[in-house]
């Protein structure tokens, strides 16, 4: 537990760090959520004006702000102040409602605080990867959620995008895949240029999907989102290599039967 919690800070202290070159890299929203991550989320969470969405791991607010733009009413929270601030300070104007709250998803407690069933859906956008703890976040979402209720997460594949130093691109046509059975800690850079290099979680599927199953929740949406056709010709060295093997999973989870 002592060494979650140092591993945790550290997380922290490096996105404090790094916010204000991801927000000025990022802005409004970039290429790869524009047009691969946030097309395969809102698929898949169907959202419904006047929902009330959890969005946990923020970060400068751009899924929050288009989560409002389809009408629901968005509780934003992130543990990194700094983030916050750069949230906060880029939403002016949506259609829908957003309240950002600083919140470490670590702590089973500070997620209690949110209420019980008081959100439709929720939420985690390319974040779980980089999270040093996911069992009390998707615990406690088994008693954040209405009945029925459906949460969504992407993150980097995990079959496909391991550890930077147990994963090879070979050229444009395929993946060697060294290590990638066992969950494993490793430093990456999300962006090129990133100025401080963050921790990285790989998750290989049976731990990330055990971890929902054994919370009570059943897998009912899965994609691979690859980038459009567009993108992959206007951008071939970027882009072309995704375009068979996909960097992005997205799924949904649903909990069937819960008391109210």
């Amino acid at each position: 537990m002592i060494e979650i919690k140092e591993i945790n800070q550290r997380v922290r202290d490096v996105w404090n760090a790094n916010a204000e070159w991801w927000d000025n890299q990022v802005g409004d929203i970039d290429i790869a959520h524009q047009y691969v991550v946030n097309p395969a989320m809102e698929t898949l969470l169907a959202i419904k004006p006047g929902e009330r969405v959890l969005e946990i791991a923020c970060g400068n607010g751009t899924f929050a702000r288009s989560l409002a733009q389809l009408g629901a009413s968005v509780l934003a929270c992130d543990f990194s102040e700094e983030l916050l601030k750069r949230a906060k300070a880029r939403t002016i104007d949506t259609h829908g409602s957003i309240e950002y709250r600083l919140l470490d998803a670590t702590v089973p407690d500070q997620l209690a605080s949110l209420g019980e069933h008081s959100f439709n859906a929720a939420v985690v956008s390319m974040a779980l990867m980089d999270m040093a703890n996911i069992e009390p976040l998707i615990r406690a979402f088994s008693r954040l959620l209405v009945t029925e209720g459906r949460f969504v997460f992407s993150v980097t594949h995990p079959c496909f995008n391991s550890l930077g130093t147990q994963t090879q691109w070979l050229g444009t046509e395929g993946v060697l895949v060294k290590d990638y059975i066992e969950p494993a800690i490793g430093d990456e850079n999300a962006k090129p240029g990133q100025p401080i290099r963050h921790p990285f979680f790989h998750r290989p599927l049976w731990h990330l999907f055990g971890t929902c199953f054994h919370a009570g929740f059943i897998l009912d949406g899965l994609l691979e989102p690859v980038p459009p056709e567009w993108l992959q010709n206007d951008q071939p060295d970027k882009w072309k290599r995704y375009s068979r093997i996909p960097h992005v999973m997205v799924t949904r989870w649903r909990l069937l039967k819960q008391e109210q």
